[in-house]
């Protein structure tokens, strides 16, 4: 799984919600990109928030990663809608160990929490070649 700081990455919106106690966005991307060689690969699903195949405990301690309210990225995270393309850079949290980061792969697709620090909305339905 990638690891540290990364800049200008592509995904879509695979979910985005603002179902939390203080109304701060949760946000999943999938990104195309081939994690390990062979026909198939591993998917890559990350997200802000610990769901699916990331579970609590697995990741090294960090600070809030949900985008909050009135912070400058929550205006720009609020009017995406499922589908959306997004260039975006960030940092993944890092998991406690291999064995972890083996746990979160689930039917072929790696999930990786993630700290969103800067999100473009590219368009929707738009399609890269």
């Amino acid at each position: 799984i990638p690891a540290g700081d990364v800049s200008g990455w592509i995904g879509r919106v695979w979910s985005i919600n603002d179902r939390t106690p203080d109304k701060g966005i949760r946000l999943s991307l999938s990104v195309d990109v081939a994690l390990r060689s062979g026909p198939l690969g591993i998917g890559l699903f990350l997200g802000n928030h610990e769901t699916y195949g990331i579970r609590k405990g697995s990741t090294h301690p960090h600070s809030p990663t949900i985008i909050s309210v009135g912070s400058p990225l929550y205006d720009i995270a609020a009017n995406l809608r499922d589908g959306d393309m997004l260039r975006f850079s960030g940092t993944f949290i890092p998991f406690i160990s291999p064995q972890a980061c083996y746990d979160s792969i689930s039917y072929s697709t790696q999930f990786a929490l993630f700290r969103f620090t800067t999100i473009q909305r590219l368009g929707s339905g738009v399609l890269l070649k």
